[in-house]
Order: C-alpha cells, then structure tokens, then sequence
C-alpha cells in the first residue's frame, strides 16, 4: 500500500508539472511525462489509471499534436505521452477499456494523421519537428490503438473514426516501425470486429501481400515483424465472406507458399498454413491454391516440422511447440484442400506429393495433448477426403501397410486422450470412415476383412460409443465386405449378426437402421446359414417394428421390408412367422 501510494502521489506530481509546463518549458513537461512513462511501464499503472490528472496531461499532449503545429517541442512530448499511453493500454483488457473511457480514441486517431513537416522555412529547421520525431508518434499512437482493440467496442469505433486512407498510406510508409505498427493494427481490428471486413474494401489486401513479396525479395530475417503481421492480416481478411476472392484477385497465395518452402520459422509458417486453410475453406479458391503450390508445400511443412519435433532438445521447447502448431495448421489446410469428392485429381497430387506415409505418421501414437488430439482430428480428415477415391486408397494400404492396425489399436482402444471428447469422438468416425473406404474398393476390401480392422470395426458394433455416424460407417463397412462370398462369413464368425441386430433392437440408433439392415441383408444373401442366424438373432420383429415406427426414414422402411423378403424367400417357415409377428403387410407375395 505504501508503494501505491508514492506511486499515485508521484504520478499526480509529474501531471501537474506537465500541466502547467507544457506551454512554457518543454524540458519540465518532458520530464514529467518521462516519471510518467516510466510509472506505466512499472507496478503504478492503477495509479495513473485511477488519476483524472494523468490521464489530462496525457490527452492535452496527444490532443496537441493532432492540433499539428509542425513544432519539435509539440512532437517531443506527443511522443513521450504516446509511450505512457501505449504502457497503460497493453497491459490488459481492463486498461484499454479505461483508456477508451477517459477519450483516448479520438485523439490517437487523429494522431496518426499526422506527417513530418513539408517545406520548412530555411533557417528554422530546428523548430520544426524532424522526421524520426513524428514518425515515432505515430508508430505509438497506431500501437496504442492496437492494443485498445482487444476491446471490441473500442475496435467498432475506432473502424468509424480512422482514416482508411491515411492507414493505406502508412501500409506503404518507408518507415519500416510504422509500416509494422500499421499491419498490426490492421490486424488487431479483423481481431477483434466482424466490422473489420471494411478495410477489404479499402484496399489493404494488395498491402499486405507487398509485404510479403518484399520479405521473399529481400530475404529478411525470419522473425521479420513486417511479414509476420502482414501474414495475419491476410489471415484474417480471408475469414471475412468474400475476403479470399481479395487475396485471390492481389496473387496472394504464390508469396505465401514462397514462406512455407524457403527456411523461415515455424511459428510464421504456422501463420501462413493457417492463412491458407481460410481460403482452403472457399471452394472457389481451390484450383488457384492448387496451381500455386498448396498442397505439396503442406505437405513439406508436416514433413519438415514431424522432424524437428523428434529431433529437438529440451532447451529447443520453443521450436518443438512451434513446429507442432505448424503441423496441426498444416494438415487443416490439406484436409481442405482435398475435401471435395469431386477433384480426384487433387487427391492424386497429394498422393503424388508424399502424403500417405506423413500423414499416416501423425496417427501412429496416442495423443498427449489437446495440440496432439487436434493434430490427429486434422490428420484422420485429411486421410479420409484423400482416400475416399479408390486408386488413393489402394495406395494408402499398399505403401503404408501398417495403417490398418494402427488404426485398428485406436478404435479398439477404450482410453480418450487429453481434451475434448468430442474431438477424440470425432478422429474415430474419420478413421471409420478411411477403413469404409478401404473396403469400398475389391482390391482392397480382402485386406481389411483379414486385417484387424474387421475386429475393430464389429467391436464398434457392441460398444456404441462416440458418434452416431461411426456405427453407421462400422455398418456399411461390413455391408461392403459382405459383397464378396469368399470374404462374407468372416464378419459373422466375428459376432456381427447378433449386434447389427441389437441396433435395430434400440429405438435410439434408428438412424442408423438404413445401414444395420443392409449390413444384415448382404451378409444373409445367398446363404442359408446366414438367415438362419438372422431369424434366430431376433431380427424379425425388430425389423416389423422399424418399417412400422415413423421416425426411421424411408429408406430405412425400404430397406427393413427388403431383407424382411429376403428371409422368407423360399422359406415357409419364416415367412409364417414374419405374418405370425404382424408383418404379412411388408411381404410382396402374400
């Protein structure tokens, strides 16, 4: 309390020496805005906060300077009133909330308009203000906005009071701490606004994307600010509808895979893959990002950071994250890019590229953090939309022949990683749904039914846990199986029969009827066995109730009555008992 209070009594000392000063003696003015300063950066942020008298001095000095009367003097303290500022507002939600309050938006904004001095008088250049001296005010004041837009209230004004023009113009500034503290408030107002999308229509796209055209030219530093903030803005806008048909029409993908090739960061790599998966997400993008690179460029970074992360020391965690972080957006971006079933070509170049056996890798261990988890979800997506075509997926089992029991050991697992449920809920129905494809195709139908996979897949059957719809993949995989005679009693020797029969038992799984009853249809086909194991499973009132029930579908309907037929074809016996249980209306020969 005793520190608090030095500090408040120190801040209100140092206020009133700007108050009273600023009009008269610059040096006192600047060195109470100097203890000032130094007080936000420290413990004594509530202090100036909670004084009407700081928080004056400062605004008199910012208000000053938008006034503009091209003097040093006037720049001078701006500029330290700016820095105390920009401590006050960084500091947290809180602080930039009551910065707003007190007036600060207004002002800041209008500071950024400001420029150095044009035709000085000669002789009196040292009157006037040097370019480094309003440069660095407006570097502060673009900062200090920046961090007051992590209130969204404040974002939405502060999208009303700025001059989209005078941003464009420091998006272009030579300065380079400008240009950085201009993409970054960008940045900060497609943060925090949904209103940010009106700076798409301001023209800041083809900005940002010169930024990193100039980064790849020039061969700058990885951990340049200027790319890194330009990359997120990029990321951002393309979020906002229509914003990627922006970094379409500015040629922004080609840059942005340039990053991802070229020996820059993990952590701006992961920005990059991010800023692609958003414009991965429009399907009118797709064939641009694809001509541009995309999908082995992805493919390079899963690759290159899988190995950084196994390869890097404890005292490299940094880079272990980052790499990790590079994965996860990586694979998003080529789960998007190969997400329609109707681009088969795309699915091709991403098998031509390398990604089975990388991906495939990504789902060797059980996860061990919610990174791992959403590593996996993204991985296990990926794999589906690459092999729902058969020849990729003939691929899958041929050049990574351990993929079926990897998967097998996930699904048969009864432990969830770390993290949501339903994420891990998730990652089991896209593996269900790459063992369905497997088994879409004869030529590798055989290798899943001897695998164990098949045991996994009826273990699903039993267990029911997860997500709906992979007990229906589980279903329509043993339906595929059962298409093949020499492969068809191996599901039932796994107990499919009596569990595909409890599905239709239970009213709460109706949806997933449509497919049981045709699991129970392709195994019972052209095997008398079968149906008798079918009849004697108990499927016959089950079935009556699911074509009487009105919730199933109709196709469920269709398909109960269609295996009802089945089973009394050419059996008397059946058929009586199927007209004993009240079905004689879903016989077609009565």
């Amino acid at each position: 309390m005793h520190e608090e209070a030095v500090a408040a009594g120190a801040a209100e000392a140092a206020a009133e020496a700007v108050a009273l000063a600023a009009s008269h003696s610059a040096e006192i003015a600047s060195a109470g805005l100097s203890v000032l300063c130094d007080l936000a950066a420290g413990g004594a942020r509530g202090a100036l906060l909670e004084s009407r008298t700081c928080a004056a001095a400062l605004l008199m000095q910012l208000k000053a300077t938008a006034a503009w009367n091209r003097k040093e003097a006037t720049a001078s303290l701006a500029l330290r009133a700016g820095q105390a500022a920009f401590s006050l507002a960084r500091s947290g939600a809180a602080e930039a909330r009551k910065l707003a309050a007190l007036g600060f938006l207004e002002p800041l904004s209008l500071t950024v308009n400001i420029r150095p001095p044009q035709n000085v008088p000669f002789g009196s250049e040292k009157l006037y203000a040097s370019a480094e001296t309003v440069w660095g005010c407006v570097e502060k004041a673009l900062n200090t906005l920046a961090a007051m837009c992590v209130v969204q209230d404040s974002a939405e004004k502060l999208l009303e009071l700025l001059s989209t023009s005078s941003l464009r113009e420091l998006l272009q500034c030579s300065d380079r701490y400008v240009r950085v503290a201009a993409l970054r408030l960008a940045r900060a107002l497609t943060d925090s606004s949904d209103k940010g999308s009106k700076l798409l229509r301001a023209g800041v796209v083809p900005l940002a994307v010169e930024e990193v055209t100039r980064f790849n030219s020039e061969h700058a530093s990885p951990n340049d600010s200027c790319v890194i903030e330009a990359v997120k803005l990029l990321r951002n806008l393309a979020y906002f509808e229509g914003g990627v048909q922006y970094v379409v029409k500015a040629c922004g993908a080609e840059p942005l895979v340039e990053l991802l090739i070229t020996d820059s960061t993990f952590a701006l790599k992961a920005e990059v893959c991010q800023a692609l998966k958003n414009m991965a997400a429009d399907p009118n993008a797709i064939d641009y990002l694809s001509h541009s690179g995309v999908i082995s460029a992805a493919v390079g970074v899963v690759r290159e950071a899988s190995l950084a992360r196994t390869t890097s020391t404890p005292n490299r965690r940094d880079c272990s994250d980052d790499a990790g972080t590079s994965i996860v957006f990586a694979t998003g971006l080529l789960r998007n890019m190969v997400a329609d079933p109707d681009q088969s070509e795309l699915a091709t170049l991403a098998v031509q590229s390398g990604a089975l056996p990388v991906v495939v890798s990504l789902l060797e261990q059980t996860p061990r953090s919610e990174v791992d988890v959403e590593t996996f979800v993204q991985a296990a997506a990926a794999l589906n939309n690459i092999t729902i075509h058969d020849p990729c997926c003939e691929a899958l089992v041929e050049d990574c022949p351990n993929c079926l029991s990897i998967f097998s050991r996930h699904l048969l697992s009864s432990q969830s990683p770390p993290g949501n449920q339903g994420d891990w809920d998730e990652a089991m129905l896209q593996i269900a749904s790459v063992i369905y494809n497997a088994t879409q195709s004869h030529r590798t139908r055989g290798r899943v039914a001897r695998s164990c996979s098949l045991q996994a897949v009826v273990a699903l059957l039993g267990r029911r846990q997860g997500l709906v719809q992979t007990l229906s993949q589980s279903c329509l995989s043993i339906a595929n199986i059962a298409t093949e005679p020499r492969l068809k009693q191996l599901p039932v020797d796994q107990g499919a029969i009596p569990l595909l029969v409890d599905i239709l038992r239970d009213s709460r799984l109706d949806s997933v009827a449509p497919e049981a009853c045709t699991a129970l249809h392709n195994l019972a086909a052209n095997s008398p066995e079968n149906k008798g194991a079918v009849v004697a499973a108990g499927a016959i009132p089950e079935l009556i109730r699911v074509c009487r029930a009105s919730r199933p579908s109709a196709d469920a309907h269709r398909r109960a009555a269609s295996l009802l037929n089945l089973l009394a074809n050419r059996n008397r016996e059946v058929r009586d008992a199927i007209v004993r249980a009240g079905g004689l209306d879903f016989l077609k020969f009565h």
